[in-house]
Protein backbone atom coordinates (compact mmCIF):
# COMPACT_ATOMS: atom_id res chain seq x y z
CA UNK A 1 0.00 0.00 0.00
CA UNK A 2 1.26 3.44 -1.36
CA UNK A 3 1.90 6.17 1.51
CA UNK A 4 -0.58 8.81 0.64
CA UNK A 5 1.42 12.22 -1.00
CA UNK A 6 0.91 15.52 1.11
CA UNK A 7 -0.58 18.31 -1.53
CA UNK A 8 0.46 21.62 -1.91
CA UNK A 9 -2.90 22.22 -0.77
CA UNK A 10 -2.31 20.02 2.31
CA UNK A 11 0.20 22.40 3.37
CA UNK A 12 -1.70 25.04 2.52
CA UNK A 13 -4.70 24.32 4.94
CA UNK A 14 -1.55 23.24 7.75
CA UNK A 15 -0.24 26.54 7.43
CA UNK A 16 -3.78 28.38 7.56
CA UNK A 17 -4.99 26.61 10.73
CA UNK A 18 -1.66 27.22 12.43
CA UNK A 19 -1.93 31.07 11.65
CA UNK A 20 -5.86 30.99 12.76
CA UNK A 21 -4.79 29.17 16.14
CA UNK A 22 -2.37 32.00 16.69
CA UNK A 23 -4.88 34.72 15.96
CA UNK A 24 -7.08 33.24 18.52
CA UNK A 25 -4.14 32.72 21.24
CA UNK A 26 -3.53 36.70 20.97
CA UNK A 27 -6.95 37.20 20.92
CA UNK A 28 -7.87 35.51 23.52
CA UNK A 29 -4.37 36.88 25.63
CA UNK A 30 -5.35 40.29 24.70
CA UNK A 31 -9.32 39.61 26.20
CA UNK A 32 -6.97 38.07 29.38
CA UNK A 33 -5.25 41.25 29.73
CA UNK A 34 -7.77 43.76 29.49
CA UNK A 35 -9.89 42.03 32.00
CA UNK A 36 -7.42 41.97 33.72
CA UNK A 37 -6.57 45.22 34.06
CA UNK A 38 -10.37 46.74 34.13
CA UNK A 39 -11.55 44.24 36.85
CA UNK A 40 -8.14 42.84 38.42
CA UNK A 41 -8.79 44.93 41.71
CA UNK A 42 -12.34 43.32 41.99
CA UNK A 43 -11.80 39.96 40.69
CA UNK A 44 -8.42 39.14 41.84
CA UNK A 45 -6.83 36.67 39.51
CA UNK A 46 -7.98 33.59 40.61
CA UNK A 47 -11.61 33.99 39.36
CA UNK A 48 -9.86 35.13 35.98
CA UNK A 49 -7.54 32.02 35.99
CA UNK A 50 -10.54 30.03 36.38
CA UNK A 51 -12.69 31.69 33.90
CA UNK A 52 -10.46 32.00 30.83
CA UNK A 53 -9.02 27.74 32.01
CA UNK A 54 -12.82 26.76 32.03
CA UNK A 55 -14.76 28.89 29.25
CA UNK A 56 -15.44 26.63 25.64
CA UNK A 57 -12.93 27.49 23.09
CA UNK A 58 -16.14 28.83 20.91
CA UNK A 59 -16.68 31.37 23.94
CA UNK A 60 -12.97 33.39 23.25
CA UNK A 61 -14.05 33.17 19.33
CA UNK A 62 -17.39 35.00 19.80
CA UNK A 63 -16.87 37.73 22.52
CA UNK A 64 -15.14 40.94 22.87
CA UNK A 65 -13.46 43.09 25.80
CA UNK A 66 -16.32 44.41 26.47
CA UNK A 67 -18.88 41.42 26.73
CA UNK A 68 -16.05 39.35 28.67
CA UNK A 69 -15.98 41.80 31.50
CA UNK A 70 -19.73 42.05 31.51
CA UNK A 71 -19.66 38.37 31.85
CA UNK A 72 -16.81 38.17 34.51
CA UNK A 73 -18.98 41.05 36.36
CA UNK A 74 -22.29 38.86 36.57
CA UNK A 75 -20.11 35.69 37.32
CA UNK A 76 -18.82 37.10 40.34
CA UNK A 77 -21.66 38.53 41.09
CA UNK A 78 -23.46 34.84 41.13
CA UNK A 79 -20.75 34.04 43.44
CA UNK A 80 -21.64 36.79 45.52
CA UNK A 81 -24.91 36.06 45.98
CA UNK A 82 -23.94 31.89 46.93
CA UNK A 83 -21.72 33.47 50.01
CA UNK A 84 -25.41 35.30 51.02
CA UNK A 85 -26.49 32.94 53.84
CA UNK A 86 -30.20 34.35 53.45
CA UNK A 87 -30.11 33.35 49.25
CA UNK A 88 -30.88 29.59 48.04
CA UNK A 89 -28.15 28.45 46.25
CA UNK A 90 -29.79 28.21 43.15
CA UNK A 91 -31.01 32.17 42.62
CA UNK A 92 -29.87 33.14 39.64
CA UNK A 93 -28.08 36.39 38.85
CA UNK A 94 -29.90 38.15 36.00
CA UNK A 95 -28.38 41.08 34.22
CA UNK A 96 -29.78 43.68 31.00
CA UNK A 97 -27.79 45.25 28.63
CA UNK A 98 -28.67 46.99 25.35
CA UNK A 99 -28.12 44.62 22.35
CA UNK A 100 -26.24 45.21 19.17
CA UNK A 101 -29.28 46.36 17.56
CA UNK A 102 -31.75 49.17 18.63
CA UNK A 103 -34.96 46.56 19.68
CA UNK A 104 -32.77 44.46 21.04
CA UNK A 105 -31.95 43.77 24.87
CA UNK A 106 -29.06 41.51 26.44
CA UNK A 107 -29.65 39.23 29.21
CA UNK A 108 -27.31 37.80 31.16
CA UNK A 109 -28.24 34.67 32.97
CA UNK A 110 -25.68 33.00 35.68
CA UNK A 111 -26.62 29.92 38.09
CA UNK A 112 -25.38 26.43 38.47
CA UNK A 113 -25.59 23.97 35.47
CA UNK A 114 -28.88 21.26 36.01
CA UNK A 115 -30.95 19.51 33.76
CA UNK A 116 -34.22 21.47 32.02
CA UNK A 117 -32.69 24.60 32.76
CA UNK A 118 -32.53 26.21 28.64
CA UNK A 119 -36.47 25.29 28.50
CA UNK A 120 -36.94 26.96 31.96
CA UNK A 121 -35.21 29.97 31.03
CA UNK A 122 -36.92 29.92 27.63
CA UNK A 123 -40.58 29.13 28.89
CA UNK A 124 -39.97 31.97 31.37
CA UNK A 125 -39.04 34.69 28.80
CA UNK A 126 -41.81 33.57 25.90
CA UNK A 127 -44.17 33.52 29.49
CA UNK A 128 -42.78 37.26 30.17
CA UNK A 129 -43.59 38.37 26.31
CA UNK A 130 -40.01 38.36 24.81
CA UNK A 131 -39.45 36.75 21.75
CA UNK A 132 -35.76 35.29 22.28
CA UNK A 133 -33.81 36.09 18.79
CA UNK A 134 -30.56 34.46 19.67
CA UNK A 135 -29.28 32.78 22.53
CA UNK A 136 -25.39 31.75 23.38
CA UNK A 137 -25.30 28.79 26.06
CA UNK A 138 -21.94 28.93 27.53
CA UNK A 139 -21.25 26.33 30.09
CA UNK A 140 -17.71 25.93 32.34
CA UNK A 141 -15.91 23.11 33.46
CA UNK A 142 -17.00 23.84 36.55
CA UNK A 143 -20.61 23.77 36.15
CA UNK A 144 -21.15 27.74 36.03
CA UNK A 145 -23.70 28.89 33.10
CA UNK A 146 -23.63 31.74 31.59
CA UNK A 147 -26.42 31.95 28.67
CA UNK A 148 -26.80 34.97 26.72
CA UNK A 149 -29.90 35.90 25.77
CA UNK A 150 -31.21 38.66 22.86
CA UNK A 151 -34.67 39.66 23.19
CA UNK A 152 -37.26 41.63 22.00
CA UNK A 153 -40.51 42.57 22.95
CA UNK A 154 -42.84 39.66 21.23
CA UNK A 155 -44.00 39.63 17.86
CA UNK A 156 -42.25 43.10 17.22
CA UNK A 157 -39.04 44.93 16.60
CA UNK A 158 -39.41 46.75 19.72
CA UNK A 159 -37.28 46.44 22.62
CA UNK A 160 -38.84 44.84 25.98
CA UNK A 161 -40.79 47.48 28.68
CA UNK A 162 -39.96 47.94 31.88
CA UNK A 163 -42.80 45.76 33.03
CA UNK A 164 -42.27 43.15 30.42
CA UNK A 165 -38.33 42.99 31.95
CA UNK A 166 -40.01 42.92 35.47
CA UNK A 167 -41.90 40.12 34.20
CA UNK A 168 -39.23 38.28 32.92
CA UNK A 169 -36.78 38.57 36.04
CA UNK A 170 -39.51 37.43 38.19
CA UNK A 171 -40.73 34.43 36.14
CA UNK A 172 -36.98 33.35 35.86
CA UNK A 173 -36.48 33.75 39.38
CA UNK A 174 -39.28 31.89 40.06
CA UNK A 175 -38.29 28.99 37.42
CA UNK A 176 -34.59 28.45 38.92
CA UNK A 177 -34.48 28.98 42.50
CA UNK A 178 -36.01 25.69 42.78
Amino acid sequence: MSKPTRTKLDAHMERHAALMQRAWKAHRSHLYDGAAKQLGAVLGTDELEIHFATMPARYWQQNDLAAVTWHLETIHQFFETLADPDMPGTMPVLRWRPGRERHLLELALCTWDRPGLLAKAAGALAGAGLDILQADIYTRADNVVLDIFHVSAAGSRRAPTKTQLAAARDRLVDALRA
